[in-house]
């Protein structure tokens, strides 16, 4: 388990510096373009070939490594398999590329129904530029897939230094230039350049790829069968964005905006901490179910949660409470001014709310597809886009993005509940008391500090920013481990005992 954690703290290490790249990328577009309708056309059009290429992606990945490793541990060819997959899906890729081209302008109106004039012919031009990412990233997914399944995990955060660097130039150039469509130029490159580092790892393995298409591989029809389930659900997840994007661009100029730079904040704590827990732990997760280990798989899940809530549950408080700080460190230069800061920062306060929900769903979902059970993640996702778009349209009209955000952050929610309701029913050996006991414990632990911490910046006024930010930022870290170790929460108290910390 030790070896997991060292895995774990390096991907956080490099995740943070490759988020360090992504919000000097985004602080650039910010500073440049503000809350403009550029960066609303920008962010629709670049969702929207995300979209696609997540159902397939998020699909192959999820049924990829766990049949890899009923392959490996069989002793079957899993070069084949892999060249099977990868081909396969290249073509199906290759006809949603072409669809996507074609017929743009449809799929503009499905997914920004609020876009008219220069707004929409902009974002039509721009998706048809990037409709090609699909199929590199349809690529990224597998090669992906097959590195973490040989126990290589590095690549997925290193891939992104490339790409966010050829965006930052891409953004300055753009606005040099006063061309748009630069930024469309710059998103393909940038895409290019992972596929590249990708492709130079895949050339240090003993993989290679060849022509090869076998319909009636057994593996494939189980992967077929197991796909189908996850495809749904990440449809479903896909469509809550969808629905809050169209919505938004029907609101005030900016809200697009503003409730993307508030996710890119929430998106820091999802790839750099939970992302890299999952990458780590999900190729041994697949591995002990794929070998009928239950105990060891049980204790396993255990750890896992606990580890997810120990990381999460004080973030969100802390993401909340510095939500005006976060967004004027972050953002606030250039065209992004003190309206801009109000504007996002109060979506901030209100998206941390669900960054619990963002997270566990990942994980949850996850650990159900590493029991190649992907029925359940289907049907709670059903229900939470229910419960999303009911919300939507019931605090729209009053709370505008604001009620966008309440939704999302709610329903995200209520999924994870149904989630862990569904994991008690499996009777899976998971000990739920101690469970519960620890995330009170967190909970308890994580209220504590954020009210000390309300009650210190009340009293202790400290005008520099990054100073109070840093000084209240470190004091809440310290309080809450302490907290921690003195309610004896297991998988902190364990590590310290392992380490002799307190010896």
């Amino acid at each position: 388990m030790s070896k997991l954690f060292k895995k774990i703290l390096l991907m956080i290490g490099l995740s943070l510096l490759v988020k360090g790249l992504g919000f000097g990328r985004e602080i650039l577009l910010a500073y440049f373009y503000g809350t403009s309708i550029i960066v609303d056309v920008f962010i629709t059009a670049l969702n929207i070939p995300s979209v696609l290429f997540a159902l397939f992606g998020t699909a192959i990945t999820t049924s990829f490594i766990p049949l890899y490793m009923d392959i490996k541990g069989a002793e079957g060819d899993t070069i084949k398999f892999t060249n099977n997959i990868l081909n396969i899906f290249l073509i199906v890729s290759g006809f949603i590329t072409a669809f996507g081209i074609m017929f743009s302008h449809i799929i503009v109106k499905i997914f920004a129904s609020g876009f008219s004039g220069e707004a929409f012919v902009l974002c039509n031009h721009f998706v048809k530029l990037t409709m090609v990412i699909i199929m590199m990233t349809i690529i990224q997914y597998i090669y992906n897939g097959y590195l973490q399944a040989n126990n290589h995990f590095a690549q997925q955060s290193l891939m992104n230094i490339p790409y966010n660097i050829l965006l930052i130039l891409t953004i300055i150039c753009s606005y040099i230039l006063n061309n748009f469509y630069v930024l469309a130029i710059g998103t393909i490159l940038a895409n290019i350049s992972q596929l590249i580092y990708l492709r130079y790892l895949i050339s240090k393995t003993p993989f290679t790829h060849y022509k090869f298409i076998d319909l009636k591989d057994p593996y494939l029809k189980k992967m077929a069968f197991l796909v189908t389930p996850v495809f749904l659900s990440t449809m479903i997840n896909q469509l809550n964005i969808v629905i809050d994007r169209t919505l938004a661009s029907r609101l005030q100029e900016g809200s697009i905006a503003a409730l993307n730079y508030s996710n890119k904040i929430n998106s820091i704590i999802l790839e750099v901490i939970i992302l890299s827990i999952t990458t780590v732990f999900y190729p041994t997760l697949a591995h002990l179910y794929t070998s009928n280990e239950r105990e060891k798989s049980s204790q396993f899940i255990s750890t896992y949660l606990n580890t997810a809530f120990l990381a999460v549950i004080p973030l969100s408080l802390f993401i909340n409470f510095f939500s005006d700080d976060i967004i004027t460190i972050c953002f606030k230069r250039g065209a992004f001014g003190n309206n801009d800061v109000i504007f996002t920062s109060r979506a901030l306060k209100i998206i941390s709310l669900g960054l619990i929900g963002f997270a566990l769903r990942d994980i949850l979902n996850k650990l159900y597809y590493s029991m190649q059970d992907t029925v359940t993640p289907v049907k709670n996702g059903i229900v939470s886009i229910m419960f999303n778009i009911l919300l939507n349209l019931i605090l729209i009209t009053k709370y505008q993005y604001l009620g966008l955000a309440f939704a999302t952050s709610v329903a995200s929610n209520i999924s994870v509940i149904l989630l862990l309701v569904q994991l008690y029913k499996k009777k899976n050996g998971i000990d739920f008391k101690q469970m519960t006991v620890n995330i009170l414990k967190i909970i308890f632990s994580s209220l504590i500090v954020y009210f000390l911490a309300v009650f210190g910046r009340n009293n202790l006024v400290i005008n520099n920013i990054f100073f109070r930010f840093s000084f209240w930022g470190i004091v809440m870290t310290f309080i809450y481990i302490f907290l921690l170790i003195l309610f004896k929460e297991s998988t902190c108290y364990s590590l310290i005992k392992k380490y002799h910390i307190l010896n």
